[in-house]
């Protein structure tokens, strides 16, 4: 079969376009690398309050009136709430409970000692800027796992996620952790909390972390 030569018109009209579609490829190459990993799903496991405490404030260092602090390292953590393309959720709800330094969760009718003076669970609602910010203390360990942090994050129009945190300082210890390596190298990184010294002196923290919806 014989193909009819192209005419200059449709010649110059696609070697025009070459440059275009080149151009919104890269533009849809750019903004991949800006999307933020979303953070992964892991399981919620068996501690999660079968009754939450009288206290649910975003201040897990103490409980109710009390003016004693819990047991650990004080750690403030905070981050935002945010989408893929890092704009703010405003108005989620962010759900915080882990052990106390004994490694006992509280409110599961756990056996044991443990730290009365640690709430175990707290929850805050975002800001405008899709903020959140907690104060605790850095969790206990217990056996097969490393040190971690449950979370739960509720906003309108999407469906809940459930995760985990961990320590950026524990690196050894969340390696030989079941859950966390499963994960991907992205998704670690996306559940793994970066741990600096903290404003308020010796045994204070503070911990970073963004959490992505999808």
């Amino acid at each position: 079969m014989k193909l009819k030569p192209l005419s200059r018109r449709k010649l110059l009209f696609l070697t025009a376009a070459i440059p275009v579609l080149g151009a919104a490829n890269r533009l849809s190459f750019a903004d991949e690398l800006v999307r933020r990993t979303v953070t992964p799903r892991q399981t919620e496991g068996p501690f999660y309050p079968r009754r939450k405490p009288s206290d649910v404030d975003n201040d897990l260092a103490v409980f109710g009136n009390s003016e004693d602090l819990a047991v650990g390292d004080l750690l403030t953590l905070k981050g935002r709430v945010i989408d893929r393309q890092g704009n703010a959720i405003s108005g989620a709800r962010v759900e915080l409970w882990h052990c106390d330094h004994l490694g006992q969760y509280h409110h599961v009718d756990a056996e044991g000692p443990s730290d009365t003076n640690f709430q175990g669970y707290g929850e805050l609602t975002t800001n405008e800027a899709g903020s959140y910010n907690f104060r605790t203390v850095k969790p206990g360990k217990y056996p097969g796992r490393a040190r971690h942090i449950h979370f739960k994050v509720i906003a309108a129009g999407r469906s809940p996620l459930t995760s985990q945190m961990y320590f950026d300082d524990e690196t050894d210890s969340n390696m030989r952790d079941g859950i966390y390596k499963r994960l991907s190298v992205k998704e670690r990184t996306a559940v793994t909390i970066e741990i600096r010294s903290g404003a308020q002196g010796e045994n204070t923290l503070e911990g970073l972390l963004d959490i992505v919806l999808a």
